[in-house]
């Protein structure tokens, strides 16, 4: 995948810490979600169909968003839309391999590594920062490399114009922003009341375009 990978040495070993979470069952999420009765699901058998995801069955009646991104593609949010959600597939980077074993620690008594080892990527919110741990030598060290975020998917007009309106949500702030890429037309945006009236002078016809 193309992007810019910064690694440093986390460790030399591994440690497994185990612990019993309290059920959650009733709790109100900071978004308005309900966790339902039997929380986390459990899964009988596994099948090819998409997963049964309760809060899209029944999604809060007002969604509150004043914690972190909001994600427009996320059928959560979205009420309907005309546009089309587009994903962005990860492109071959020219430098291969992303991972190289280039540091003191990743290289080991018998071989050198980088790579992803019973590992995995993750998002911190905090640090805004994909956080990547791997193997560094041959199971020699544990390493993180970070990168970035990036866009992987969006919500797209094409050459016609499109529209998309969000479930009602509640924010508390003067401002909202929105990531776009408007280079081939404009954005606009309305506010609509719980009953989908427009609410003046939060009109499209009155706002500047973006």
């Amino acid at each position: 995948m193309k992007g810019s990978w910064s690694k440093r040495i986390m460790c030399c070993g591994a440690v497994v810490v185990a612990s019993i979470v309290p059920g959650l069952a009733g709790e109100v999420l900071y978004n308005g979600i309900e966790l339902p009765d039997v929380w986390p699901p459990r899964t009988e058998q596994l099948t090819r169909e998409p997963m049964w995801v309760p809060y899209l069955e029944a999604p809060p009646h007002i969604i509150p968003i004043d914690v972190g991104r909001q994600l427009l593609v996320d059928d959560f949010l979205i009420e309907q839309t005309t546009l089309k959600r587009t994903y962005h597939r990860p492109k071959y980077y020219a430098g291969n391999p992303v991972l190289r074993p280039d540091k003191t620690w990743e290289r080991g008594d018998t071989a050198l590594a980088a790579a992803p080892f019973s590992d995995g990527v993750f998002y911190d919110p905090k640090d805004q920062l994909f956080k990547m741990w791997y193997m560094g030598g041959y199971i020699a060290s544990t390493g993180l490399a970070t990168m970035r975020r990036d866009g992987f998917a969006s919500m797209d007009a094409g050459s016609e114009s499109g529209t998309l309106t969000t479930r009602p949500v509640t924010f508390r702030g003067r401002y909202l922003f929105v990531n776009i890429d408007a280079s081939g037309g404009e954005l606009r945006v309305e506010v609509l009341d719980p009953n989908g009236k427009v609410m003046e002078p939060y009109t499209w016809a009155d706002c500047q375009p973006l």
